[in-house]
């Protein structure tokens, strides 16, 4: 299927209550990954081999996927939306954002994902956890128009009172399985596990983490820095 010359309209979408496990969201084209990486990923723990050079660089320059790294872990609204149909921005505080990555899609079928999707990535299977959770914890389908975009990823701080919905801190303890740090034993000096324990978030602050896709009538040149962090926070 040949790519459009210019995207058309695709009203802008939001998910909420979305975990960005391992510090992570992807916007991803699953069929144009499985397209241009083959079928040995499937199964495999996706997310070590993105960071690696030259399959890494590849994935992200061919367009298939555009990834959020360094996000505090914890719930975000995602909005995907694009520039053409953009009538005003989000009121955003403490805004970090990367710029020039590629998005390219022949279908417009794209999915929204966090660290766990990729370890293992079995889109459609849930990851095993201790603990059995929905699917849609951890991928959910987005629809756009086909064709070729430059992304850039925001995130910020929606305060109160545009904010929609509060953070409950509950709801981090329900996302804990795959979330284990590592520090060093003392007496030992061999790493030992510590238990995840997502920041304390004041109620009226919603995290947002926004993919906006800008029309392109060919694709773009990639030029995304990959070691920018999106942390809210400066870490």
């Amino acid at each position: 299927m040949p790519f459009p010359t210019q995207p058309a309209f695709f009203t802008p979408q939001s998910e909420k209550n979305f975990f960005a496990a391992q510090s992570a969201l992807f916007l991803i084209d699953p069929a144009r990954l499985l397209d241009e990486a083959g079928t040995f990923l499937l199964g495999k723990d996706l997310l070590p081999r993105i960071h690696q050079k030259p399959l890494g660089d590849r994935l992200y320059a061919a367009g298939t996927m555009v990834p959020a790294l360094g996000l505090e872990t914890g719930f975000y609204t995602v909005d995907i939306r694009s520039t053409a149909t953009e009538s005003a921005p989000i009121p955003l505080t403490h805004i970090v954002f990367s710029a020039g990555f590629v998005l390219g899609t022949e279908t417009g079928l794209l999915m929204l994902a966090n660290g766990d999707r990729l370890t293992p990535w079995n889109p459609g299977t849930p990851p095993p956890s201790r603990t059995p959770m929905p699917l849609t914890n951890f991928e959910r389908s987005i629809q756009v128009s086909p064709g070729w975009y430059a992304v850039t990823v925001v995130a910020g701080l929606l305060e109160s009172p545009e904010a929609e919905e509060p953070i409950a801190q509950s709801r981090d303890e329900e996302y804990e399985f795959n979330q284990d740090t590592w520090d060093e034993d003392t007496q030992t000096h061999r790493p030992k596990r510590r238990p995840f324990r997502p920041r304390q978030v004041e109620q009226e602050e919603q995290w947002i983490c926004s993919f906006l896709l800008d029309p392109q009538p060919e694709k773009p040149a990639f030029t995304a820095d990959l070691t920018k962090s999106l942390n809210l926070f400066g870490h």
